[in-house]
């Protein structure tokens, strides 16, 4: 009789808080929750988990797991936990970098991205291949203050079948169709620089962790100015009547963001620390930016969501959006998003379709 062997791939991701034993489902093929102590122990090296219970001042059996993403695939008769790796790396990157952006579009919260700490895989007879980040042994003397406010989950925000509901899975889900209908260069800007925001403080600036929220936020919106051009304001080559504070407002509104209007306004405020920031004319932003960044932060990440939405949608459905909004389906899908925002302003009376099935 074959043997049933399999190998799974450990992501912990230090920081995180997750007070439970249950494991679920993030989506596709990738489980998070803690592994059992026996698999901790072998994860983390023995004398890596040594000084971590050292400095924790507890045993190495009392050492608490960290939650982890996970990955399995069966391994066919003769391959080794190598092979494995050979031939299913690329679909774990893949799916590991997914889940963690429908992390970070779910909520607020830090996390180091386990690819710069460490990961590792491990067959069902325990053998063990680890990789190692340039912050490969941070977590062991914890976390101060100098960090940011870590990520916080709950068993609910899980699902518990693949075809759960979870509200992760939910993000990962729209992700992942968002990849299969090939992608856009105005959406791949958006999220590249939404998750650049999350690079370590200390290593990267606040002035420049929020210039890359500026970059993913002017990527979807077209920038917070528009062109004048012989009486007529334009978005590249569509002309509009409203102004950014306004659609900013409408996007918003329609992902239900509490006191949109205000935080329309106050986003619209940022404009002059974009501005300096982009042409350099003061030195002095480091404390603006670092104290404007938590809110913007989950601004741009409520409209990232909607814009992923828009732009799957967009993709089967482009030419009767255009028709709805009486431009040409050749339009670029900012300009396309832009002037949906519009109309849903001007027309109380939007037809079915343009931001959701009728």
């Amino acid at each position: 009789m074959m043997e049933n062997r399999t190998f799974t791939s450990y992501f912990p991701l230090w920081g995180l808080g997750f007070e439970s034993e249950e494991i679920g489902l993030v989506g596709g093929i990738v489980l998070g929750g803690k592994p059992y102590q026996e698999e901790w122990q072998n994860i983390l090296k023995s004398d890596v988990m040594k000084e971590y219970a050292a400095y924790q001042n507890v045993s190495l059996w009392e050492v608490e797991p960290q939650f982890c993403l996970t990955t399995t695939y069966r391994l066919s008769e003769g391959q080794t936990l190598y092979d494995g790796i050979g031939l299913y790396e690329d679909e774990i990157y893949n799916q590991i970098r997914d889940a963690l952006l429908a992390l970070r579009l779910f909520k607020k919260g830090w996390i180091f991205d386990p690819y710069l700490v460490e990961y590792s895989y491990m067959d069902s007879s325990s053998f063990i291949e680890r990789f190692s980040g340039p912050y490969r042994q941070i977590f062991i003397a914890g976390f101060d203050n100098s960090f940011p406010e870590f990520y916080k989950l709950h068993p609910n925000d899980l699902a518990y079948s693949v075809n759960g509901n979870g509200p992760l899975q939910s993000i990962f889900n729209l992700i992942s169709q968002y990849r299969k209908s090939g992608g856009n260069q105005s959406v791949e800007i958006a999220i590249e620089n939404f998750e650049l925001s999350y690079a370590l403080p200390g290593n990267v600036s606040w002035e420049q962790k929020i210039a890359f929220l500026f970059i993913s936020m002017d990527a979807m919106l077209g920038g917070m100015s528009l062109q004048f051009s012989k009486g007529k304001y334009y978005l590249r080559e569509t002309k509009m009547e409203l102004f950014f504070r306004e659609r900013i407002q409408k996007v918003l509104v329609l992902c239900d963001y509490p006191e949109a209007e205000n935080e329309s306004k106050w986003v619209d405020s940022l404009r002059k620390l974009r501005n300096s920031i982009a042409h350099g004319s003061r030195s002095d932003l480091e404390e603006e930016a670092k104290g404007e960044f938590d809110r913007f932060q989950d601004v741009v990440r409520s409209i990232l969501k909607h814009y992923i939405s828009f732009a799957l949608r967009h993709k089967t459905l482009k030419h009767q959006i255009a028709k709805i909004l009486k431009v040409e389906p050749t339009i670029s899908l900012t300009e396309m998003y832009n002037k949906a925002l519009e109309v849903s302003c001007l027309d109380d009376k939007i037809p079915d379709g343009l931001w959701h099935d009728a």
